[in-house]
């Protein structure tokens, strides 16, 4: 998981989209939630979009999904080829919770 909060390099050292993983990042950018930075293509970077691991772990450090509602409320991230909210954020989160355990 570190090589995905780290940024990915394609073949000649092109970093990818810490949120997509599909694109060429165009810079580095801070986080809404906490103080970590991603790097983040132009389309990430145009829909506000954060890493959905990032955004998890922030969820859990909070107290979970249910303290999370109104900081989260504008959250974006990308999974399964689309855009996705704060709904879809908490489907996907326990998949991610087993990760903070030690957290």
């Amino acid at each position: 998981m570190l090589r995905t909060l780290l940024g990915r390099s394609k073949g000649g050292g092109e970093q990818i989209c810490n949120v997509c993983s599909e694109a060429p990042a165009i810079g580095v950018f801070s986080s809404r939630f906490g103080p970590v930075s991603h790097a983040a293509c132009g389309n990430c970077a145009d829909q506000g979009a954060e890493s959905l691991f990032m955004i998890c772990f922030h969820i859990h450090r909070t107290g979970g999904p249910e303290k999370a509602k109104q900081r989260f409320a504008k959250a974006r991230s990308f999974h399964d080829g689309k855009y996705i909210g704060l709904k879809e954020i908490l489907t996907v989160y326990p998949e991610f919770e087993d990760e903070f355990q030690d957290y």
